[in-house]
C-alpha cells in the first residue's frame, strides 16, 4: 500500500488534491504510528488511513478478476471526501458534548409560594384537547392536579393557554397568594412576555 507503482501514483495525487504527504512509514509499527498521530497530524493520519484502505480494495478486487475497478484519481477523491466526512462528524460531536447546554432539572419554588406546572394535548384533525396542571408546595411535595377534556379547541398553542389558565385558577381555588407558572411551551411563554412589556 505504499510501495508498489500503483500506490506512488495514488500517493502523488493524493498530495497534489489534498496537500497530504505520506511520511516515512515504519513496516512493523505503521499502523500504530498513524493511529496515535506520531508521524503526522491527526486529520493527515486520518486522510492517510482511508486513502489505504482505499487502496488495499482496489487491490483486492483487481486480485478478484475487476480490471481497474477505480481509477486512481477518482480513488483519491473518494478516500478524501470520506475522511473528511469523518472528520468532520466525529469533531462535530465532540463540539457538541463540550458546548452543550446544561441540563436543567426541576426545582421546587421558593419558600412560601407554589408551583404550577401545566401541559396541554392537542388533535389537529378533531381540533380536540386536554389540559392538565399539577401543584407543588416549597418542599416539591404534590398538592393537588387536575385535568380537563376540551371537545373543540382552536390551535395547539390555545390549548397551551387554556393549560396555564386552568392551573392559576386551581392555584386560586387553592388558596395561593403566590404562585410560579411552570411551562414547557417557548412560544407562550414569549409572548407572555411581550405582552408584559406593552403592559408596561
Amino acid at each position: 500500500m505504499v510501495k508498489c507503482t500503483v500506490a506512488w501514483e495514488f500517493w502523488g495525487f493524493m498530495k497534489e488534491a489534498t496537500g497530504v504527504k505520506l511520511p516515512d512509514l515504519h513496516p512493523l509499527t505503521w499502523a500504530h504510528d498513524l493511529l496515535e498521530a506520531k508521524v503526522c497530524s491527526k486529520k493527515d493520519a486520518a486522510m492517510i488511513m482511508c486513502g489505504m484502505w482505499t487502496l488495499w480494495t482496489s487491490r483486492n478486487k483487481r486480485r478478484h478478476g475487476q480490471i481497474n475497478p477505480w481509477p486512481l484519481r477518482q480513488a483519491v477523491f473518494w478516500a478524501r471526501d470520506t475522511a473528511m466526512d469523518l472528520w468532520h462528524i466525529l469533531h462535530d460531536e465532540m463540539q457538541k458534548k463540550q458546548t452543550s447546554v446544561p441540563v436543567w432539572h426541576w426545582q421546587p419554588p421558593h419558600q412560601g409560594s407554589l408551583k404550577c406546572n401545566t401541559d396541554a394535548a392537542y388533535d389537529d384533525e378533531s381540533r380536540t384537547g386536554a389540559v392538565g396542571a399539577l401543584l407543588h408546595d416549597e418542599a416539591g411535595n404534590y398538592i393537588i392536579a387536575s385535568a380537563h377534556w376540551m371537545p373543540y379547541v382552536l390551535s395547539a398553542l390555545a390549548a397551551e393557554a387554556q393549560g396555564s389558565r386552568t392551573g392559576l385558577q386551581l392555584a386560586v381555588a387553592h388558596g395561593a397568594t403566590k404562585v410560579i407558572l411552570e411551562k414547557d411551551c417557548k412560544v407562550l411563554v414569549d409572548l407572555w412576555h411581550k405582552e408584559g412589556e406593552r403592559r408596561s
